[in-house]
């Protein structure tokens, strides 16, 4: 189970929360910090050889979950592309969705968390800014 499994998943989330110093808005997703990065591999220098295998098995996790998501997201771009290629046109957020419609995005944003669920929602026009 890794950090951003407990994130929210999409930008819109992240705009609900705050700072808990200065209390300004959350704008972005969490960034990697380069310090916090070094501290901690200092710290697993001292680590047993079970704790490192298993802070190498994390990682790796870690890894794969993250090649997964640019995956997803790339193939849903290379789908959204295709379907209007095709002439398809997309959902859009300001008209009544049938209940089909309406299973269907569902059905399609279950695919997706953080970036390309916000990637799936832009594509009806749900977006921060709507």
């Amino acid at each position: 189970d890794d950090i951003e499994s407990h994130l929210p998943p999409s930008r819109a989330a992240a705009a609900r929360q705050s700072c808990p110093v200065c209390r300004a808005a959350v704008d972005h997703d969490p960034r990697v910090a380069r310090t916090l990065t070094a501290a901690v591999n200092a710290l697993a220098r001292g680590a047993t050889a079970a704790e490192l295998q298993n802070w190498e098995e994390r990682t790796q996790l870690a890894k794969h979950a993250l090649a997964k998501r640019a995956a997803a997201t790339q193939e849903l771009e290379q789908a959204m592309q295709k379907a209007i290629a095709d002439g398809h046109e997309p959902l859009s957020i300001r008209e009544n969705w049938t209940e089909s419609e309406r299973a269907s995005f569902r059905d399609g944003i279950e695919q997706y968390a953080r970036g390309a669920r916000q990637r799936y929602c832009a594509y009806v026009g749900l977006t921060v800014d709507f």
